[in-house]
This record gives C-alpha cells, structure tokens and sequence, in this order.
C-alpha cells in the first residue's frame, strides 16, 4: 500500500486534500463503481498539470483508476477524465520522467482503444466518438497513424463511421447526404459539424505534426478509397441512387475546391487551444 501522505509529501501540492487521498487508496478497489470519491482524482490530476515532479508510486497506484474513467458517462469520472487529459496533454515530459516512455505511449493509445470502441457500437453518432478521436490526435502524430492504422484494421461499422466523419470536409451540411437528419435533433443539424472540433478538455489541441499528417494523409485518393470500402454499406443505408449521387457529390465538391477550402479551415482552427470552434464559415466557400 502507498504511503499517501509520505509521496504527496515530495511532490508540490496545492489542490488535494490529503486526507481524501488518504481515504481514497485505503478504501476504494478498481473493480468497484465509480463513486464521488473520484473526484479527489481530479484535484491530483490538476496539481500534476504543471508539477515538475511527479511521485512514481502515487501515479502508478492511481493509473488503473483514471484509465477507468475513459470514456464513462458518470458525472464524476467525466470531470476526472478532463481533468487527468488535460495533465496528460500539458505536462507529458513530468509523466514520462515518473512512469517512462513505454507507460506513457501505453496510456495515451487507451484514447485510441477507446474511441475505436464507441466507433463501433450500434448508436456511433459523431457527438460521441468525436472528441475521443481529436483528443487521441492531439497527444502526438504517432498516436493519429496508430487510429488511422487501428480503423482500416476495424469493422465495416467503424470504417463507415470514419467516411461519415470525412465528408464533413467534403460537404456542406445542406449538401450531405450521408449524414441522416433523424441522426440528430432538429435543432441541432444546422451546426451538427462544430462537432469536427470537440475535445474531451479545453485548451487542447492538434500540434504541427499531427496537422501535417492529416494534410498528407487525407487527400482526394485516400477519400475514394474509403468511399469504395463502404460502398456495400452506403447502398444499404441509402439506397443505389443516393449513393450514386454521393458520388457525384463527392466529384463535385474536389473539382470545384469545397474539400480543399473546407479541409484548410478545419486544419486552421483545430491547431489553435483555448479558441471557439464553433462552425465553418460557409459563406467562405
């Protein structure tokens, strides 16, 4: 067992309550539910957002606690996760001086996992697996090939998740076809794709490397490719004439320049923290 007041001791603390803490390690298991006393995991994340140190046994004994809170919908365990993302994204150097590189990779590709995972359940809309797809980006390039690597590996379900995600770029919203209106509410639709923009945490964002990537990676060929391994899905979804019309669309929108102005403003404003995202402009294009 940790000795919690002894590690917290060596390390700069100004937002946990050691006592919490204390109460936390001696008391809580990984395989019960997750309950409000988690949320002394959100005040230990936040004091390691900046910390120069960060205690190994501590972090180590907590890790199995906080990669549980990845992709949970308790209210808790959501802030939890912002909260140690956050750490993750901002202070990567302090945790890989306490946990090495090799537990670091390891924790920042459980994004990854995860966000493969809500890609490919049955009710996968675009507000849920989103910001789990751009957080897992924003930690490093190696991290979005390893997605990219781990989606083209997956089902059909998330192959066809990934092209709904594409023609975002490809299309106006008035102009998507693939997209569903009863996917969303009514209300929601006319900006349904500021959702391109989601984080699991504010201030984060993609870095050079992960844009250029995705610059070099997400091209008119790549698109196609994509398009022809749906195809079978498309048509069922949407029947053979809607999905020849995608196609058309599709032609369209890469001779005319839509993708290419719409894929340069998202690259613009996903590489910028602490910003609001809130839509394309499409009197732009």
């Amino acid at each position: 067992m940790v000795n919690v007041k002894y590690a917290m001791s060596k390390m700069v603390i100004t937002e946990t309550d050691v006592e919490m803490m204390t109460d936390f390690v001696h008391t809580e298991h990984i395989e019960n539910d997750i309950s409000e006393s988690y949320f002394v995991l959100h005040d230990f994340a936040r004091d390691c957002h900046y910390g120069n140190f960060i205690e190994v046994d501590l972090m180590d004994y907590l890790l199995p606690f906080y990669l549980k809170t990845i992709g949970s919908n308790h209210q808790v365990a959501i802030e939890v996760c912002e909260s140690f993302t956050l750490a993750l994204r901002c202070n990567p150097i302090s945790f890989i001086k306490a946990l090495g590189k090799n537990t670091y990779r390891e924790i920042i590709s459980c994004y990854v996992e995860r966000t493969i995972q809500l890609m490919n359940e049955k009710e996968n809309h675009i507000a849920k697996w989103l910001p789990y797809f751009n957080t897992a980006i924003a930690f490093d390039d190696f991290n979005f090939h390893l997605l990219l690597k781990t989606i083209f590996e997956s089902s059909t379900v998330v192959r066809y998740a990934f092209f709904q995600y594409l023609t975002i770029l490809l299309f106006k919203e008035e102009d998507n076809l693939v997209v569903d209106d009863k996917d969303f509410n009514q209300h929601i639709r006319p900006w349904w794709t500021s959702y391109i923009w989601a984080f699991l945490c504010h201030s984060v964002y993609w870095n050079h490397a992960a844009i250029g990537y995705f610059d070099k990676v997400i091209t008119k060929e790549k698109i196609y490719a994509c398009f022809d391994d749906v195809s079978d899905v498309l048509i069922e979804k949407h029947g053979k004439e809607t999905y020849e019309m995608i196609g058309n669309e599709m032609k369209i929108s890469f001779k005319n320049g839509t993708f290419d102005s719409r894929k340069k403003q998202f690259l613009e404003k996903i590489g910028i923290g602490d910003v609001r995202r809130p839509y394309f402009y499409e009197q732009h294009l």
